[in-house]
C-alpha cells in the first residue's frame, strides 16, 4: 500500500512539474527567471520518471544500472 502511495506520488509529481513548467514557459517565455524554471521543472520531471522506473525494476542490479541514466541526465539540467 504504501510502496504504491510512493510510486503514485511521484508521478504526479513529474506530472505537475511537466505541466507548470510548459505552462509557465507558454505565458512568458522572453523572461530569464521563467526559462529558468522551466529547466529546473524539466529536471525534476526527468529525475521523478528515472525514480519511478528504478522502483518498478525487479533485477536490482542490472535495472539500477541501466535506469541511473535519466537520473545523472537531470543534474545536467541543475548544474550552474
Amino acid at each position: 500500500m504504501l510502496f504504491n502511495l510512493l510510486i503514485w506520488s511521484t508521478v504526479l509529481l513529474a506530472a505537475l512539474a511537466f505541466g507548470l513548467g510548459i505552462l509557465s514557459l507558454v505565458r512568458n517565455y522572453k523572461s530569464k527567471v521563467v526559462v529558468i524554471w522551466f529547466l529546473m521543472s524539466m529536471a525534476i520531471t526527468i529525475w521523478s520518471i528515472g525514480y519511478v522506473k528504478t522502483l518498478l525494476v525487479f533485477d536490482s542490479v542490472n535495472g539500477f544500472l541501466g535506469l541511473s541514466r535519466p537520473l545523472l541526465l537531470s543534474f545536467l539540467f541543475a548544474s550552474p
